[in-house]
């Protein structure tokens, strides 16, 4: 294939791949088979690998990271459990990261209701809270924690898990740029 049928063809690709994967993700939310997440994950993974350069690339990271919250709330082998949730972090991590979440997304707050931005942010808040408790000295979720309190307005709680992040990892860039931020913004210069 060459030109606009390859095109053609690559958009379809993309557009079935979506489409499964929001599909079955719907699914497992009416029927609680847990077992069908799998399906989904791989669905999303091939979607970012593959469609990087796609409009929904971003919505597709949120539910991704959704999805592996899912399966880590209902793995039953702790061992697993604890990998799910880490890998759950990290995809949250790169939702973060990508702007339309948090502080400086001011982009996609804006796309979004009110309603909705409250739920996501309650959402992150709580998921940050739960692998947290998971796994206490894992520096990654404090510093998510942080940046989910630091979204609902929770100051204070945010500062405490940046620190605790630090304190776990002492050379941990991520955790000292949010924790400076978040002094320089609170006017607290000579901390920062």
């Amino acid at each position: 294939l060459k030109g606009s049928a390859l095109q053609e063809c690559r958009d379809n690709a993309e557009g079935i791949t979506y489409e499964m994967g929001g599909l079955w993700h719907q699914e497992v939310m009416k029927t609680l088979n847990f077992d069908t997440l799998a399906y989904v994950e791989r669905l999303y993974e091939v979607f970012l690998a593959s469609f990087t350069d796609s409009e929904r690339h971003d919505e597709v990271q949120y539910y991704f990271a959704e999805c592996l919250w899912l399966r880590a709330e209902n793995e039953q082998n702790p061992r697993m459990a604890t990998e799910r949730w880490e890998k759950a972090a990290l995809a949250f991590t790169d939702v973060l990261k990508l702007g339309k979440v948090g502080v400086g997304g001011q982009q996609g707050r804006q796309e979004r209701s009110q309603q909705e931005e409250a739920e996501l942010e309650h959402g992150l808040a709580g998921f940050g809270e739960s692998v947290v408790n998971l796994r206490p000295a894992m520096p990654e979720a404090l510093n998510n924690l942080g940046n989910a309190k630091r979204m609902t307005g929770d100051i204070d709680g945010a500062m405490a898990a940046y620190q605790d992040a630090l304190t776990h990892r002492a050379n941990y860039p991520e955790a000292y740029n949010n924790l400076g931020t978040l002094l320089q913004q609170d006017r607290q210069l000579e901390e920062a």
